[in-house]
């Protein structure tokens, strides 16, 4: 196990839930132009 200090630790959990957040959001925009090519 490597030795992380706290704030690397958040940077890095942080950086996670933002890429998180990102690839949710445009799978969901991608969802909508899937839905809007049905219509």
């Amino acid at each position: 196990m490597p030795n992380f200090s706290s704030d690397q630790m958040v940077i890095h959990c942080g950086k996670a839930r933002m890429d998180g957040i990102l690839t949710s959001f445009t799978g969901h925009q991608r969802l909508n132009d899937s839905l809007n090519t049905v219509k």
